[in-house]
């Protein structure tokens, strides 16, 4: 039973992580066999724009001769490749001064701008030279200080948003009509237009703006987070007074950190795909956001792939689904399962086994880029995690050993949680052992656990440079080496500091005197678990960072 026209798959190659020709291919080759026809591939600013060489500069970008060759390949194998595109905010543009002149505020266009609308158009003559599918998504999310920075100061007024908004999509929409285009945008903005800036809540649009929004585009209602049908209803009553074609997007969580959550994502995206056959709609694409970093490859989330393929098709034998996932990947579907451990630790170890009660927090990545000094990271603790990450270790360990075509994403992830296993509780266990004066237990800190937190650390650095270099391009993974740099710079700092203090050459060390207080700003009661902290900068510092 084939429930959705559209059923497909959205890799973000904009946040570091740009796929290469080789992965993109492989890729396909999974999901066509799984029942999907569309893979669209979501690009701020990484393809070739003639005329613009700052469009994706060091960034890299596909050429059109990459977009073609997947293009191709895409459609031999029953995929239609799709662009997903940037028209208004979004745009990672901005971090030259080439495109000063087409910026309004943050990463948002300037709107009314002959110029803004010239850049557009060079972009729908790319995708329509790249790709031979017609439907595109030009994005228009989340611009939420639209017409604040320089469009204010050119018109001389605050004009109202939904004005401006609707004026620039008319323009956009033009412009894609000419290159034959069919269109579809996320319905975010419309929605915050109607709740006082929220989305998950019932639509309360006037009927004048109702009836500015064009007709001849998609709308897309996007939701990665309800665990109840009941809110996708609420939302889809919502969607269906807009008066135009909609659609889905749910996700396939790949977006906090270097480990999936395969299982949150079946959480997650089955009421959403049952709401959406009961509400009638038929064209539906799962995200794979790379927030913060692009860390996660995609085939992690193989087992979520397929499993929401089944949901999707109606089919229900979860033992028939296991031997089709083998066949199609070569790998076990339980063993694959397993690469979410990394992130059940702690308090997160006991809250999965209750289904309803699984959370999306990633301590596999804020406990490794915890600053072993500052510690504040340190508040969820349970004091468990060591222990926990050896065990996982030891499981995945096991299953790298296998020798299988995706042994690598074990391997990077066994090395992970060895690493985890010394450096998860070192800031913890430190700071504790000076409190109590205990001059003994430093020096073993430093002369055994802190070079062995190291020593992994290089070891999973290594693994993980692979697995990098093997789905992505090179672009982007500069970000990965400042970030495993700093790490093993403030362990081999923290060593410094505390041999100074053994010493005698400092008197104290500051950072651990200071109260330790909640993540969450709960004070000094230690709210002890899983938090969503899914930004390197906010595990290392709470300093400027910018």
């Amino acid at each position: 039973m084939n429930n959705f026209d559209r059923l497909g798959i959205m890799l973000d190659c904009s946040r570091n992580s740009v796929k290469t020709v080789d992965t993109l291919k492989r890729f396909i080759s999974y999901i066509s066999k799984m029942g999907y026809n569309t893979l669209m591939l979501y690009m701020e600013d990484v393809y070739e724009l003639d005329g613009e060489p700052y469009f994706g500069y060091r960034r890299g970008r596909y050429t059109k001769k990459e977009m073609q060759e997947v293009d191709a390949y895409a459609k031999e194998n029953g995929v239609e490749l799709c662009p997903c595109i940037q028209t208004l905010a979004h745009l990672n543009i901005f971090k030259t001064r080439h495109f000063n002149s087409v910026l309004d505020y943050g990463d948002i266009l300037l709107v009314g701008s002959e110029e803004t609308y010239a850049l557009i158009e060079k972009m729908f003559k790319a995708c329509s030279e790249m790709f031979t599918s017609r439907n595109i998504n030009i994005g228009m999310d989340e611009a939420h200080m639209l017409g604040f920075g320089r469009y204010r100061q050119i018109n001389g007024k605050v004009e109202p948003q939904p004005d401006i908004f609707c004026k620039h999509l008319k323009r956009v929409l033009e412009i894609a009509d000419k290159y034959g285009f069919k269109c579809q945008m996320w319905s975010d903005m419309f929605y915050r237009m109607g709740c006082g800036g929220a989305y998950y809540e019932k639509l309360n649009l006037t009927q004048d703006i109702l009836d500015r929004i064009p007709k001849n585009v998609e709308i897309v209602y996007w939701d990665y987070y309800h665990k109840d049908k009941k809110t996708y209803d609420m939302m889809w009553e919502g969607h269906k007074k807009l008066g135009t074609p909609l659609g889905f997007a749910g996700g396939i969580w790949t977006w906090a950190g270097a480990v999936p959550f395969n299982e949150y994502s079946e959480l997650v995206s089955t009421p959403a795909i049952k709401s959406c056959i009961s509400n009638g709609i038929r064209n539906a694409i799962f995200t794979m956001w790379g927030d913060n970093g692009g860390e996660c490859s995609p085939f992690a989330l193989l087992p979520a792939i397929m499993k929401v393929a089944y949901l999707a098709q109606g089919k229900t034998d979860k033992e028939e689904m296991k031997v089709r996932f083998k066949e199609i990947t070569g790998e076990d579907f339980d063993d694959m399962m397993k690469l979410d451990l990394p992130n059940q630790v702690g308090t997160n170890s006991k809250k999965r086994r209750e289904k309803g009660s699984l959370v999306s927090q990633c301590p596999s990545k804020y406990l490794l880029y915890n600053d072993p000094l500052i510690c504040r990271l340190d508040s969820t603790l349970i004091g468990t995690e060591n222990e926990d990450y050896k065990k996982i270790a030891k499981i995945l360990r096991r299953l790298a050993n296998k020798n299988t075509p995706l042994s690598y994403l074990y391997k990077t992830e066994a090395s992970l949680s060895e690493a985890l296993s010394v450096k998860a509780e070192l800031g913890n266990k430190t700071r504790e052992a000076y409190l109590k004066g205990d001059k003994e237990e430093l020096k073993r800190l430093i002369s055994i656990d802190y070079p062995k937190a190291i020593k992994l650390i290089t070891k999973l650095y290594n693994d993980y440079d692979y697995q990098w270099h093997y789905d992505n391009k090179p672009e982007g993974f500069e970000v990965q080496d400042m970030r495993y740099g700093t790490l093993t710079f403030r362990l081999k700092a923290a060593i410094k500091r505390i041999q100074a203090y053994l010493n005698g050459e400092v008197k104290n060390i500051p950072e651990y005197e200071e109260t330790l207080l909640d993540y969450e700003g709960n004070g000094y009661e230690l709210s002890k678990k899983a938090v969503p902290c899914n930004y390197w900068n906010d595990a290392s510092t709470l300093c400027d960072f910018h």
